[in-house]
């Protein structure tokens, strides 16, 4: 019970390092695209935060996963051929 009850520890302390450097990536995340796009800090509000989110998103989407389906479809035609 004891050999539990340890590993039960570790498992908790890993859970809590794992929320911080997710909590670090997100921070240093934001702080890089804060100086990357020169925003202003004053006119940063939660309706503006969410709507370049979206736009970031939306941005992310297209760039990814257009190539991807691309060079499926493109592999598509060459195994046909």
């Amino acid at each position: 019970m004891a050999n539990i009850n340890k590993k039960l520890e570790q498992l908790e302390k890993i859970k809590e390092e794992i929320a911080l450097e997710k909590q670090k990536i997100e921070q240093d995340l934001g702080k890089e695209i804060i100086a990357v796009l020169d925003l202003d800090y004053d006119q940063l509000n939660k309706k503006e935060m969410k709507a370049l989110a979206s736009k970031f998103k939306t941005f992310y989407d297209d760039s990814y996963t257009q190539p991807f389906d691309n060079n499926e479809d493109e592999l598509k035609k060459n195994a046909t051929n």
